[in-house]
């Protein structure tokens, strides 16, 4: 990688030093564990100030409870009891902020919030063994102007091993760059979509031929646009979809974060349909996931 992609990586990990951190919670059993990972996130990623956020649907209150001073009564009770949750788990080092927001639509105070601030990062519980669909967290992967970690619950140290997932898409050097961002060991992942069913009529070995051709273009490419990054494994999907391929390959390399680029979005429907990322998410893994976008230039 030449001076200035390099000088740009670590402007990168100083934008994420000098931002702010957003951690969504939701009154559930994930609060503790997200509350308490982000201790661990603390100590490898400081940022500048973090705020826990929550927000009241509005339209899921009774009439008699949608009275100003009755709304303000709760926001106040609620940020209390997350307050009292947080100083009991953990001091967080970084100043922090306790704000309970009351929106029709939790995306969009989410969205609000992230913007007013300048967060480059929001952080949300995948939950996996606890109750939760993960409805919101797809729709704040597209909406919001800044990257989302994803953190399961059985989630409790800094990563150790990470996978990038490469598309060789404008999001690739994103991704290159959260790597160097993260200080820890990375395996850059391009997933071929090449299989049989693409190809009626082949044989075994003119599909492994044409798998090695790609291979080599593959690897041949990512070693010239960034030739200081580790050597990219091209791992044939077969007849899998891309994302369990990635999580299988994670699994096998045990390897406890992937890294992903994702598109953004501004609008409330068809939000997250039909992509890799959309499937990420509906998976069970133990995996953290970091969904990246540009969100300083």
């Amino acid at each position: 990688m030449n001076k200035e992609a390099t000088m740009h990586n670590m402007d990168t990990k100083n934008a994420l030093q000098r931002n702010t951190l957003v951690v969504g919670l939701d009154l559930s059993a994930m609060d503790k564990e997200l509350i308490g990972y982000i201790q661990t996130l603390e100590s490898w990623l400081p940022a500048k100030q973090i705020i826990f956020m929550h927000n009241v649907k509005l339209s899921e209150l009774p009439e008699h409870l949608k009275k100003p001073e009755t709304l303000e009564s709760i926001a106040k009770r609620i940020e209390h009891k997350l307050r009292r949750l947080i100083e009991q788990t953990y001091k967080p080092e970084t100043s922090f902020s306790v704000i309970v927001t009351m929106q029709e639509f939790s995306e969009l105070a989410f969205a609000d919030l992230v913007k007013q601030s300048g967060a480059s990062l929001v952080v949300l519980g995948n939950k996996q063994q606890l109750e939760g669909s993960g409805g919101l967290s797809q729709k704040l992967i597209r909406m919001l102007p800044a990257s989302v970690l994803l953190v399961p619950e059985t989630c409790k140290s800094k990563p150790q091993h990470i996978l990038q997932a490469i598309d060789f898409s404008k999001y690739t050097p994103l991704i290159v760059q959260w790597g160097q961002a993260l200080g820890v060991r990375k395996t850059p992942v391009y997933v071929s979509k090449m299989s049989f069913s693409f190809f009626p009529g082949f044989s075994e070995e003119e599909m492994n031929e044409s798998l090695a051709r790609e291979q080599a273009l593959r690897s041949k490419k990512w070693q010239e646009l960034f030739p200081d990054q580790p050597a990219l494994a091209v791992l044939p999907a077969y007849e899998k979809s891309i994302a369990s391929a990635l999580l299988d390959y994670a699994g096998r390399q045990k390897a406890d974060m992937i890294v992903m680029g994702v598109k953004g979005a501004t609008s409330l429907t068809n939000l997250f349909m039909g992509s890799v990322a959309n499937e990420m998410v509906q998976r069970e893994t133990e995996l953290c996931l970091l969904m990246v976008k540009r969100t300083y230039g």
